[in-house]
């Protein structure tokens, strides 16, 4: 429930008038949601194979099964930023979830990595909403 909730919130919470300012914003606006979009409804997938996983019933390798979900979540998280938080973000902060999308990826060979995955991302929408944006 995390990590849907903290989807939600990072989608939802953007400034869409810094989101269609620019050059190719069109491109990028649904290049972008292509990848919302894809992630998205892997990381229900990944959800589903993680699960069965735990339970026993998954025939695929724990990192696989890791990878659905945190790999999922690295691709949504990138195409929000693609769309929203590159041309609202300021600082350090601009680079918060290109930063956590590789950590993402790289928690898929971390015994407890989905969790962490959780947590991670719940603490990156906190630091986000917290940090200053571009007025």
């Amino acid at each position: 429930m995390v990590i849907v909730g903290t989807m939600w919130w990072f989608y939802f919470d953007a400034d869409h008038e810094h989101s269609l300012m620019g050059e190719n914003t069109g491109t990028i606006w649904s290049h972008g949601h292509a990848l919302i979009f894809a992630g998205g409804a892997a990381v229900g997938g990944g959800l589903a194979a993680w699960a069965e996983f735990l339970e026993g019933h998954g025939h695929e390798a724990a990192w696989i099964a890791r990878l659905a979900v945190t790999g999922s979540l690295a691709v949504f998280l990138m195409g929000v930023w693609l769309v929203h938080e590159r041309n609202v973000r300021e600082g350090a902060l601009l680079f918060l979830l290109p930063g956590l999308s590789l950590v993402l990826v790289l928690l898929a060979f971390v015994q407890a990595g989905v969790p962490i995955a959780a947590a991670l991302t719940a603490c990156a929408l906190i630091a986000s909403l917290n940090g200053p944006r571009r007025t």
